[in-house]
């Protein structure tokens, strides 16, 4: 457990040290890739809801958006 924090305190230290380049990089990158997987899930998602309607035509449709009761 020891060498965990040892390990975490050096990280930090370094992570202060480190130029602001780094840290704004660091952080667009992270946005980007998650702005990428969002737009990944969609489109899988949006793919996905086409097969199900071109399998089983409008029938499958209820699966997506339910009957109102009356």
């Amino acid at each position: 457990m020891r060498v965990l924090e040892e390990a975490s305190e050096i990280v930090k230290r370094k992570w202060r040290t480190a130029g602001m380049g780094w840290r704004i990089l660091l952080a667009v990158g992270i946005t980007i890739a998650a702005v990428m997987g969002f737009v990944l899930l969609l489109v899988w998602l949006f793919v996905k809801f086409l097969k199900a309607l071109s399998v089983g035509g409008a029938r499958n449709l209820s699966l997506y958006f339910p009957a109102k009761r009356r």
